[in-house]
Parts: C-alpha cells; structure tokens; sequence
C-alpha cells in the first residue's frame, strides 16, 4: 500500500514582508507579465502531492497539516506549534465545537502555503446538477490566514493551480498547464508560459531557487542521454545553462538522474553512481567523483536518488545484496566540507500496529527509513512514527463499524543526532492526546 510521505530538505522561508487581506471574495484578473528581474525572496516549496511540500507547510509559527484522523475535527487544518511542541485546531471562536463548517479551522484546501507573514489555503467548493445531483466542475477560491493560521480572510476566486514557489509578492505554479503566478493580496492571476507543465513536470523537474529564479531541468522524450539545465524566472522566461548527461534508457522508458541542489552546485548521479555537479556560479562542470561507489559493495543498485540535507546530501539507493533477489532501500549521508560517507539507520515506528493493520486487507507494512521534511531554526522536522487505530463511523444500515487507520507523528531532531542515526527525538503532542 502506498501512504502519504513527505520526504524533502529544504530551508525555512524567511524575508517576506507584511501583506493586507480582503474581506471579501473578488473575481481575480489575468495580466501580461512585467519585465524581466530576479526575486530577491523567492522559494521553491514543490508541488502538490511532491515529497517536498512539507515545506510550503512550515514557517516561524509551526508546522501546519491538515487532521483526518478524528472523525469530529475532518477536514480541519491545524498547526503543529514550535513552542508548545503541540497540535492545535485553529479557530478562537467562544462556543465553536470545531465539528461542522462554520468552525474557523474548516477547510476543504488541498494545499497549504505558510510563509513568514501569512497562512494560505485554495479551497474547494463542489458544485452539484440540481437535475441529478451529479458532481460539476467546482470552484477554488484562495483564502489568508494570520502567520499562525487563524482567522481565515478569503482573497480572490481563482483558477485551478498546482502551486510550487512563492516571494512575497506572488504564489507560482502550474494552471492548466501554464507557468504562471497569483498575487498574494488581491489573486490577479499572470499566465507566463505556456505547455509549461509538461516542460518542468513531466519531462523535468524544479530543483530548487539560486539567485532569484527557479532551478529546473528538463529534457526531450525523444532524445537519448541529454537533459538541459536551465534558470527559469518569475517572469516566465527560461535561460539554458548547460546541457548534462541526465536520463538513462531501459527497455525504452525514460529514467531520468536524480538531481539535488544543495547551494550554487546542482548534484547528480549516473546509473553506475558517479557523483556530478555543475557549479551555478562559476558556470562549469566539476570534477566527478566515485565516493558513492562505497555504498554499492557487496551487491547491486537499481535505483539512485539524491536529497539536500543541512550541509550533506543524502544518498538513498535501491540494493540486492549479491546472491539475493530481494530489493531494499538503503540510505547514506554524504558530508559535502569534509566528504565522509555515512550509512542511516533511523526508521520509522509503527505503534499499535496488528499485521493487518492497512486499509487494504492482508498487507503489511514496514518501516521506512526516515528522511528529514524540512529544517526550521537548526532542526529536522521529520515524521518517525505512525499511530494506529480503530476509526468509528456510521455504516450504511445506520450500525457503528469501524476500520483500520493511522495518523503521522511527527517530531523535532538535531542533524548531528540525525546524522549519527540516533532517535533523540521531540514529538509533538497530536490532538489525540491533548
């Protein structure tokens, strides 16, 4: 079964300046963009459903999720609070149950963008046929929240977007294919570049934010062995830097290079896990090294993936010892000052968990290694264990039955600690147990 993981390193949003809200829902513009310049606080967050969008999720408030897990706060979003270690429901409200849509806390948003100055959300409203009651394409509107999340203001109705980086000024991502941004304070949509999507998502990837513009890499389905690397800026113009040795073919699918970034240098490896890097600043390629090749004795590697972690970059790599048939995952932190390779042990813990304890009948689950979500004031966010339960709910016949579910727990780390493999861990405390 597949589970929800978040699984990216990325820094904590930081320089954006205080904006307005509106009180009421406006109808927001499309505009020609402006000419072309760099954003001084630009951030990359990932999209919707990546591993990296625990990020767009953090700022200096907390950490905020949405809770599934308590049949009377369903759909609420809540924030994992840095200070009191704890989750809270985000309504102030005298009298406010917190179990129906008038609660200040009700959300039907899919995603969440916290950055320094303000909490968004893009909720989702179904609309219905009255003839047959069927589901019709719906409406999105963007909502602000204060930086910790309560008193929710609604901006703008918007178009469908999958957004992936933000400044303080606008929202950035994909609609309808379109590279384009929203404006934080009244929702104006700009349409940037068109067939976009496809270009970034489908057949490439954002990596990161240097020097204003997003990092993206990108190649033709129809070539061989050849990926381009190029800034793209905010106002949708692309700049091709180089072109790398990036995808690998097998049996004619595409398997493109794991890419990080991890400061000015863009990391990747080849399918016999050679370590390379293009230097953004100086605008050159560096010289390859063979250290990850430690990580392959003894067996073989099907799979690479890079990560950025604080100074390291984590290597995680999908290996069949030698005269086995199995695949498992393992992990290793590479530290970039000093170039020491270490294996990760940390795993996650499932508590309360029965062998068939899954949504989908007779499966069992393992833990996984743990990869850091994000880093807030010199820690790791990461989730390090799962909480298994017996969820209540009315069946069909009126009767109570119940089903087999979980919730994340997530905790605080140090990287030494992290890196070092030693569970030293600061949970918050979930609703469940507050």
């Amino acid at each position: 079964m597949k589970r929800f993981a978040l699984l990216l390193i990325a820094v904590l949003l930081t320089g954006c300046t205080a904006l307005g809200s509106a009180a009421s829902v406006s109808s927001g513009s499309k505009t020609a963009p402006d000419p072309v310049q760099n954003s001084e606080t630009l951030v990359y967050f990932g999209l919707p459903g990546d591993i990296s969008t625990a990020v767009s999720r953090l700022n200096g408030t907390g950490f905020f999720d949405y809770c599934y897990h308590l049949g009377d706060y369903f759909g609420c979003l809540t924030r994992y609070d840095l200070n009191d270690m704890t989750q809270h429901i985000l309504c102030d409200r005298e009298g406010c149950t917190h179990m129906d849509e008038t609660c200040d806390s009700y959300s039907t948003g899919w995603q969440v963008i916290a950055m320094p100055d303000a909490v968004y959300t893009v909720d989702y409203e179904y609309l219905e046929n009255p003839t047959d009651g069927q589901t019709l394409a719906g409406t999105y509107t963007l909502v602000r929240r204060d930086a910790d999340g309560m008193h929710p203001e609604p901006v703008a109705s918007i178009g469908g977007w999958q957004f992936f980086g933000a400044d303080e000024h606008y929202l950035y991502g994909f609609s309808d294919g379109t590279y384009g941004r929203v404006d934080r304070t009244n929702g104006t949509e700009t349409l940037l570049l068109h067939a976009a999507e496809s270009r970034y998502q489908f057949y490439g990837q954002i990596l990161g934010v240097w020097n204003g513009q997003f990092v993206v890499v990108h190649w033709d389905k129809d070539s061989t062995h050849i990926a381009n690397l190029s800034l793209l800026s905010t106002e949708g113009v692309e700049t091709t830097l180089t072109q790398i040795d990036g995808i690998s073919i097998f049996e004619d699918t595409i398997i493109p290079y794991s890419y990080a970034l991890l400061g000015d240098k863009v990391y990747y490896t080849s399918d016999d896990g050679i370590l390379l890097c293009y230097d953004l600043s100086k605008g050159e390629h560096l010289e390859s090294s063979n250290i990850l090749q430690a990580c392959a004795q003894n067996g073989t590697v099907n799979m690479w993936s890079l990560h950025a972690a604080d100074d390291h970059l984590l290597v995680s790599l999908l290996f069949r010892p030698d005269g086995e048939e199995n695949l498992y995952w393992r992990r290793f932190a590479l530290s970039m000052p000093d170039q020491t390779l270490t294996e990760l042990t940390l795993k996650e813990e499932f508590r309360n968990c029965t062998e068939t304890a899954s949504p989908e009948e007779g499966l069992v689950w393992e833990p996984e290694l743990i990869l850091p979500l994000a880093q807030v004031d010199g820690q790791f966010l990461v989730c390090n264990a799962y909480q298994f339960f017996q969820r209540s709910y009315i069946a069909l016949d009126g009767t109570t039955a119940f089903s087999d579910s979980h919730f994340s727990i997530f905790a605080m780390i140090d990287p030494q600690d992290y890196f070092a493999s030693r569970p030293a861990y600061r949970e918050f405390i979930p609703l469940a147990e507050n």
